[in-house]
Parts: C-alpha cells; structure tokens; sequence
C-alpha cells in the first residue's frame, strides 16, 4: 500500500515530451501561464491526437486556473500519452483512418430490491474507416455513472476518446430508476447494487463486441473508475466482483480487475452524520438522493410515506425550473429532473443547504442530530447501514484511491475511517492525497487514470 500526494506535480524540471508530428516541438514551461496557447500550438492535428487534444481545450481547462504549472505539466503527460498512441498497430499518423463507434444495449441485471430486471448500457470502442482487420482490443473500462459515451454531435468525452485511443472499450451503464427502468426510484447510495449492474453491463458489452468480430488480447485488462458518486458505484463494483455472489465465470471474463475511485464515500452514514455538523451542504440535493435510494431498498416503505413526508416544507414547496418546466423542488426531483447548478441553487436559496432545513424537521433533535426515535429518521439510518460499502470488507484487487482535504462535498474526515481499516488490514490500495475544490480532485482522478503507465 503506497499513500502519495499529488503536490510533486509542482517539481521543477518536469520530464517533457514531444509530439509525434512531422516537425518535432520542444514543449517549454514557460508557456505555462498560458496553456490555451499551449494546447493550441504544440498538440498535433491528426483525428486521433485532434479529438482527445480538443476537448482539453473545451472541457478541461478552465480548471486550471490558478494551477498553471500542473497545466503545463498535464498538457506535456497527455503529448506523451498521444505520442504513444500514434505508434500503436491500430492507428496510422498519416491519416488517422479510425473512429468511435457506439452501441446502446440492454441486460439482464438485479435490482436493488432483489428483483430481477433489463437495464440499459452504452459502449464506445474504435474502429478502422477501411477495410483492414483490426487487432484485439487492449482492455475494458467501465465507467461507474449514468454517462453518454458519444454527444449529440459524436464527439466523444476526453475519458472515453482517450481510452479508445488506447485501444479499448469503453462501457456506460445506466442507473436504475432511469433508462428502461425509469418508472424505479434511485438507488443512489445502493453502491453493491449499482457495482453489480455495472459488472453485468460489462459482460453484456463484451458478448455484444465479440458478436460483431471485436476481440480482446490475451491479457486484457478490465479498468473500473468512476469520480463522486461515479467513485461510489466503482467501490460496489469491485465489493461485488471480490463478494461469493459473484461467478467464477464473471472474473474470467472481466480479468485483471483494477479500480479508481475518486471523492467518494464509503460509509454514506459516517458523510450523512458529518454533513449535520457543518454550516452547509455544497450539494444539498445529496440529501434528497438518499431518502430516494430508501425507497429503492424497501420499496414497501410507499405504502406508509411519500417522499414529501421526508422533506421540509420550503423544499415541498419551493419552486424550480429546469428544461422549461417549472415544478416544486420535490416534484422536479420525483420527475428526474436531475440538472445539478439550478436544483442546488434554488436549494440553496430555500434551505441554506442546511440538513435539518431540507429534511423534515421532526426529523431532527433540538441538537440538530437525528432524532432516534422518529421512524423516518430510524429509516434513513437503517438504509445507511444498508448500503455501507465498508462492512465486512476491504478492497482484495489493485485499487487507487483519490481524496482531497479541501473536498467540501466529500468530507475527508468521512472516509479516514475506514481508509485507515483498509491500511491497517493489508489491503493492496494506492492512496493518494489530491488538493482542491470537489471538481478538481475530480479532475486529478482523470488525470491519473488516462495516464498511468500501467496502460503500457
């Protein structure tokens, strides 16, 4: 077990690579202070370096602000990663002739309540333009969150172009409670759940690839990430995939199991019980998330409450527009109207954030803890322990782990307990000590991800 911090990214002297492209160009770091620039002047222009380098610009950048020395140092990582890239037998530096294909599909996977059901999933993988034969995939990867793989213009998202650059493909699983299942509530805390449905999404992506001539190499890798809640499901994943309720058959076909997970809960009532004792909830629409995931666990629990029992009266009835209907915050949730910024604004505005102003007040004790005796308070804490990752297990499979003790949404004082378990108990994990705000740790577990030489 190795525990590292990321601030080494700040070394000077930084090893520096050049791009695969007719004219070698020296990437120096005095450009840093400008890395739009950067990008813009010393990535190549094939497809395969265009599309990856492209949504950077787009996607990432603007969290660089402030970090101007990691910029330069990520943009010269990512130089070296494409670099790489254009040498492979699957693609061609003079005219890149390959592209992202995707399929949607459904399985077979169990829900939270036990019952057998279809989901849906999503795969990317690369393809050549012509007719040539194209050589065994390298790996799989399985993105842990409700994710399109493709945008409405094709244009793939940095994590999955950069994985099918690799050569590998790329699995986006659904969460129930949308998709084929949308009438289901959301088991969003159910992590083992949603880490199950995420490995039989994987296996029904692979007979799908093998059913269309797409192979893999002998010494496939299976790569298992997810960031936040993403990061939840990754960890549920991996539980599931070491559980006795997992095949034999299941590890022989997904092998070489390796996990990151990044700004994530273990033990959701550890976060719960912390978020009660701070000022304010950065994301206050979590505490809705998981009184969903209680009526997705018991789902007889309808029958005695609705979700307006669970919540203040200001979130009942408080108003919201997002997609251009205009609801209450209770309903636009109810509907999975789920977009992040004006949900948490409008929460914001009637509630403060606080726990105790968007759960139901009866809820909570004068001391603003929950109140043990309300049995919708006995409820939350039942499901909480439910869904406790940690419980009877620690990770057995390589696995990275990723926090910041600047995280105001992921309390590192959440997660230290158990992480020390998985420390003292031998567990084979790689901690590392991010820095930053919730989106930029986040953005370091992509950073590491995409470029860790194991893809090598």
């Amino acid at each position: 077990m190795k525990i590292r911090k990321f601030p080494a990214y700040l070394a000077a002297g930084a090893v520096l690579a050049t791009a695969g492209c007719s004219k070698e160009k020296d990437i120096s770091p005095q450009v840093a202070d400008t890395p739009h620039r950067l990008v813009e002047e010393y990535l190549c222009t094939s497809q395969a370096i265009g599309q990856v380098s492209q949504i950077v610009l787009v996607k990432y950048l603007d969290l660089f602000k402030g970090y101007e020395d990691f910029a330069a140092y990520f943009i010269n990582t990512l130089i070296e990663m494409l670099t790489y890239i254009q040498k492979q037998e699957f693609d061609n530096p003079d005219n890149a002739p390959w592209h992202i294909e995707q399929h949607y599909f459904t399985y077979r996977s169990v829900l939270a309540a036990g019952d057998s059901a279809t989901l849906s999933g999503m795969v990317a993988y690369p393809m050549f333009n012509d007719s040539r034969q194209r050589p065994p995939l390298n790996g799989l990867t399985i993105f842990n969150d409700k994710v399109k793989l493709v945008d409405n213009t094709g244009q793939p998202g940095l994590e999955v172009a950069a994985r099918a650059a690799l050569n590998q493909a790329v699995v986006s699983t659904d969460i129930e409670g949308f998709g084929v299942q949308s009438d289901r509530w959301v088991p969003y805390f159910d992590a083992f759940t949603k880490g199950r449905q995420s490995i039989d999404a994987a296996i029904a992506a692979k007979e799908l690839l093998e059913s269309k001539g797409i192979t893999f190499k002998s010494d496939a890798k299976t790569w298992n990430f997810g960031i936040s809640l993403g990061g939840h499901h990754a960890l549920g994943a991996l539980k599931y995939y070491e559980s006795d309720q997992c095949p034999q058959s299941v590890r022989d076909v997904l092998p070489d199991f390796r996990t990151y997970a990044s700004i994530c809960p273990i033990d959701v009532r550890n976060l719960f019980m912390e978020y009660t004792e701070k000022d304010q909830l950065e994301y206050p629409f979590v505490a809705l998330m998981m009184v969903s995931t209680i009526f997705a666990v018991f789902p007889e629990t309808q029958s005695e409450y609705s979700l307006e029992d669970f919540l203040s009266e200001a979130v009942n009835t408080g108003t919201v527009t997002i997609d251009s209907v205009t609801c209450t915050i209770t309903e636009c949730f109810r509907r999975k109207l789920m977009a992040g910024d004006p949900l948490r604004a409008v929460l914001k505005e009637v509630t403060g954030g606080y726990m105790r102003r968007i759960l139901a007040p009866d809820m909570f004790d004068a001391d603003g803890t929950l109140a043990t005796d309300n049995p919708k308070s006995q409820l939350l804490l039942q499901t909480m322990e439910h869904v406790n990752l940690s419980r009877g297990w620690q990770p057995g499979h390589p696995t990275h782990l990723i926090y910041s003790p600047d995280d105001i949404v992921i309390y590192y004082n959440s997660v230290k307990k158990e992480l020390d378990r998985f420390i003292d108990g031998g567990a084979t994990i790689e901690l590392e000590q991010s820095f930053g705000a919730h989106e930029f740790a986040g953005f370091m577990a992509i950073y590491k991800f995409l470029m860790d030489r194991q893809y090598r």
